[in-house]
């Protein structure tokens, strides 16, 4: 996580030069000019309290705190590899799901990294479509982004298995009698 900074500030009605800042408890330092900084190990509140005094002695505290919240990076789920057998050429749809740990709204991109030439990608409705000409395993690579730029990605194996039409075959020749 990066490093968090605030400036505090404060005046002197005596003499505005000669304050000195320091911490008396929590996250982090500050500096003698007050600039707090910490850096987040997790989601949570991280806490100061600080101290400034005058050349004279003279006290004050201050207490802040930061409700810090570390991103999470979402996930995509295209579910397991799928097989379908189907009598002639249509359109099929995986279906795949998206979440993000700092809520749905924060996702800011899905995209198909990886597909079988003419595959749609329907981001309302959460689904992959395409239309298998021939028989064969298809790849389909997506991709969801977050607004911090954190991504993942799923694959999933689709098989496909189109019908043949069926064959007659006949026996060898053979000679027969009929009576």
């Amino acid at each position: 996580a990066a490093q968090v900074c605030r400036q505090f500030s404060a005046t002197d009605p005596n003499n505005g030069n000669g304050l000195t800042w320091g911490i008396l408890t929590g996250s982090g330092t500050v500096s003698s000019s007050g600039l707090w900084c910490f850096t987040p190990t997790g989601t949570g509140n991280y806490c100061v309290t600080a101290t400034v005094s005058d050349p004279c002695g003279a006290k004050d505290t201050v207490s802040m705190c930061y409700n810090v919240t570390v991103n999470g990076p979402p996930t995509v789920n295209l579910g397991n590899d799928q097989t379908f057998d189907i009598c002639a050429p249509q359109q099929l749809c995986v279906f795949y799901s998206v979440s993000d740990p700092n809520g749905i709204g924060d996702i800011l991109k899905e995209s198909v990294i990886s597909a079988p030439a003419g595959t749609t990608l329907d981001t309302a409705l959460n689904k992959l479509c395409f239309t298998p000409t021939q028989d064969g395993a298809y790849t389909f690579i997506v991709e969801v982004e977050d607004k911090c730029h954190a991504t993942d990605r799923d694959t999933v194996l689709v098989t496909i298995t189109i019908n043949k039409p069926p064959t007659i075959a006949f026996a060898t020749e053979s000679s027969y009698t009929l009576l």
